[in-house]
């Protein structure tokens, strides 16, 4: 069994360098090792500089565009060996990582295999006992919890983009959707290949035990974690819509979008979660609810597009 380590990166030089030194410091070594740049990225000639400091051999390539979607997609194009391993340029991952992802695919038949990433902030780990991770429940509402998570591997519905592989004989022609919205580390695009994977019948397995450290980076304009802008808030809730439209039949689809016009969440507010927000965020609030809707309503535009043109 051999393995590829993709990296999409773009302008975290310093963030590159901690992931390369991780990745050089495997106990499973990597076969292949592709670092998937951005002609737009202002850091690009920085790249080969880390790869130099990390004594790691890998190539490096770089597309005309950025967003993370086509960066993975460029890579799983040039991808030669059996399984490939995906982590973020602001993650590092554990020593035992491909050693760990290799046994998981060896003694299952999994399609997809991924972990926790143990987020740091503050130079603390965040830890909370829950029981549920990467689990979709009727409506489209889910539970993440990859960072949090514990106890055995399990089978899931969804991994986190951070900490997961891919069986390339599983996946074949497969890749990210582009019509998900975004210009950098593009949100949801996890859930809609784990969500996809998962209706064609293939396996996603979550082993907590597959570890990265998890360093959040600062992240490029419109693709903030915690944003009121309108791009943020209305991509979101774009690639969610998306997601599960592809993912349900016609009644699941209908089930969804009564959910999330009634309640959705609280960065994605329905009617309901509106109304809670509006004595605490006021006016904010309302341009939530206005910026979500306008992004679910686009992803109904770009669903139906595609499917009645097929």
């Amino acid at each position: 069994m051999t393995i590829t380590v993709l990296i999409p990166t773009f302008n975290r030089p310093d963030d590159l360098h901690r992931c390369l030194e991780a990745i050089s410091c495997q106990l499973r070594k990597a076969d292949q090792v592709l670092i998937i740049g951005s002609r737009r990225d202002p850091s690009q000639n920085e790249i080969e500089a880390q790869l130099q400091k990390a004594r790691l051999d890998a190539s490096v390539i770089f597309i005309e565009e950025s967003g993370m979607v086509k960066q993975i997609n460029a890579g799983l194009d040039q991808c030669s060996c059996d399984i490939v391993a995906i982590t973020d340029d602001d993650a590092a991952p554990m020593p035992d990582w491909l050693q760990r992802i290799e046994a998981k695919f060896a003694e299952t038949n999994a399609a997809a295999v991924g972990g926790r990433d143990l987020l740091l902030e503050n130079g603390k780990i965040l830890e909370k006992k829950v029981a549920l991770v990467g689990k979709v429940f009727p409506f489209g509402i889910r539970r993440g919890n990859h960072h949090l998570c514990s106890g055995p591997a399990r089978d899931v519905d969804f991994l986190k983009g951070v900490n997961w592989a891919f069986s390339m004989k599983a996946i074949d022609k497969m890749r990210l959707d582009t019509r998900l919205k975004g210009s950098g580390a593009i949100v949801h695009c996890d859930l809609d290949f784990s969500l996809q994977l998962r209706k064609r019948g293939l396996r996603c397995i979550y082993d907590p035990l597959i570890l990265v450290n998890h360093y959040p980076a600062a992240r490029v304009a419109g693709d903030e974690r915690v944003s009121i802008s309108r791009e943020q808030i209305f991509n979101r809730a774009h690639n969610e819509t998306l997601a599960f439209l592809k993912y349900y039949s016609l009644l699941g689809q209908l089930a969804y979008c009564f959910q999330v016009l009634l309640l959705g969440t609280a960065l994605n507010p329905g009617i309901l979660q509106l109304f809670r927000l509006l004595p605490k965020e006021g006016f904010l609030s309302l341009l939530r609810f206005k910026y979500s809707l306008e992004g679910r309503f686009a992803a109904i535009q770009s669903y139906s597009e595609k499917t009645f043109s097929a």
